[in-house]
This record gives C-alpha cells, structure tokens and sequence, in this order.
C-alpha cells in the first residue's frame, strides 16, 4: 500500500509544472535561452493575469517563428538615435500634429543635412544569416518591452485589464 501511495505522490509530483504545459514545451525548446524566458514569465506573473497571459501566449507560440538574418548594429546607432530623439522632442514636444506637418515637407534644411552627415559616418550594420527560432534567440529586455508597450497602448486606450484575455 506504501508503494502504490509512493507512486501516486510521484505521479502528482512530476506532472505539476511551473508554467503551463504549452509553455514548458516552448521553454525545453530554448536551449540555452530557457533563463531569459523564464526572467520574462516571472517579470509579468508578478503584474497580474494579463500580463502574465500575454507573457505565456507569446513564448509558447515562438518555437514556430524564426528569423533568416540578424542584424548587428554598431553602438553608434544607439548613440545617434537617442541625440536625433532629443533634438525632435526639443523642437516638436509642444506641438500639435497639424503644427508639425509643415515641417516634414521642407527638404534639406540645415539640421537635416547636418544629421545625415552624421548619419553617414556610422558603420554599415552587419547582417549575420541565423538557423534558430525565435525562442532560441530572443532576449528578456526585448520582450518585456514589447509586452509593457502593448498593456500600456491598451490601458491607454481605455481598456482595463480585468477584461477577459481574448479580448486583448
């Protein structure tokens, strides 16, 4: 009677998961990148169902998307981004999108000659040709930004999180 008691306790046991089944599947699937996905669920079980939801629906569906090529950006496109960002916020922040409009329609003003000159001189990113799927690939700051983008789009649209998880 132990043993068969043993037994079921064994069986219970090693059937319990911590992420749902889809998601253990998707994660044995990762290799190496098993830790980064992991840093993403627990990042969002913490926030609540949606979240954590939209966390699980994304990694169980990755084994079946992949890229053919990465891209490689050299740091200075970081660099550029960020100065470019803060010369438009400076100019445009108070504006109206009508205000704006105008502007786009000027060809070569200084500041955009300046800008692609200085756009010109940063290397050209290299494009490494991959053979993995997304899940073997991707990291945790990626999607966990991805992911707070979307649930921020959607509460500022004026949904609420409480909805059912479809709906999102």
């Amino acid at each position: 009677m132990r043993t068969l008691l043993f037994l079921g306790f064994m069986c219970l046991f090693m059937s319990c998961h911590k992420y749902p089944d889809a998601v253990e599947q998707a994660l044995e699937q990762a290799g190496d990148n098993r830790k980064e996905l992991e840093k993403v669920l627990e990042h969002f079980r913490k926030q609540g169902k949606i979240p954590y939801q939209s966390a699980c629906f994304l990694i169980e569906n990755m084994p079946y998307h992949q890229s053919k090529e990465m891209i490689l950006l050299d740091s200075a496109y970081n660099s550029y981004f960020e100065r470019v960002d803060s010369i438009y916020f400076q100019l445009f922040s108070n504006m109206t999108i009508e205000e704006i409009r105008p502007y786009k329609k000027k060809k070569h003003d200084s500041l955009c000659i300046s800008l692609a000159e200085n756009f010109k001189k940063i290397a050209v990113p290299r494009i490494l040709n991959v053979d993995k799927t997304d899940i073997q690939i991707i990291n945790s700051e990626f999607l966990v930004d991805n992911i707070e983008s979307a649930l921020r789009i959607w509460n500022e649209k004026g949904y609420k999180t409480d909805k059912d998880f479809d709906f999102f």
